[in-house]
């Protein structure tokens, strides 16, 4: 029994941890009345960019889908966000690298 607690509190842990980034980062849209960071900003000044961050979402949707190893995903687009993303200092580097991203999410295999 101790086995299976440890298990069902593991799987809680995992599930906490997965809706946290799903609520806050990997397919979020920018909720522009709290913008604060540059790409925030940036997606809020620009449809472009606005759509570009909208097609990157559903591929990510796509390729988490497909996925069978969800958390490293998802750890990879926590990387991506921080290292890439927003580091962009205009919106046309923005559209550029969600572009890359949308690429590189579809060709993800299970």
């Amino acid at each position: 029994m101790k086995m299976c607690g440890r298990l069902v509190y593991a799987m809680r842990i995992v599930l906490i941890f997965l809706s946290s980034i799903f609520a806050c980062s990997a397919w979020a849209i920018v909720d522009c009345s709290k913008a604060k960071s540059n790409f925030e900003k940036m997606a809020c000044s620009s449809t472009r960019a606005a759509a570009a961050d909208q097609q990157m979402a559903l591929a990510f949707r796509t390729a988490f889908a497909r996925t069978a190893d969800r958390v490293s995903l998802l750890a990879d687009q926590k990387r991506w966000q921080e290292a890439v993303r927003d580091r962009c200092p205009d919106v046309d580097c923005l559209i550029q690298v969600h572009r890359d991203r949308i690429d590189d999410l579809e060709d993800i295999q299970k």
